[in-house]
């Protein structure tokens, strides 16, 4: 269960950061990028669970300042 697990979500990773990619070159190429349905509709749901879950904080913030109290 925990290799099944693990998968997932390298899985959901691969799909956000082509996701993410994707949303990049729109931002690039503006109309000359032909839409994909599938991505544009797993697109709004990465992004709708980005709003309903709370960022890791290990994440957001940059290594070197992790556990700095100044």
């Amino acid at each position: 269960m925990r290799l099944r697990a693990k998968r997932e979500g390298q899985i959901r990773g691969v799909i956000e950061s082509t996701v993410g990619m994707y949303s990049d070159l729109q931002g690039l190429a503006g109309k000359a990028l032909e839409e994909i349905d599938g991505l544009t509709q797993i697109a709004r749901r990465v992004e709708a669970r980005r709003k309903r879950v709370p960022t890791n904080h290990r994440l957001a913030e940059p290594i070197a300042d992790r556990g700095r109290t100044h």
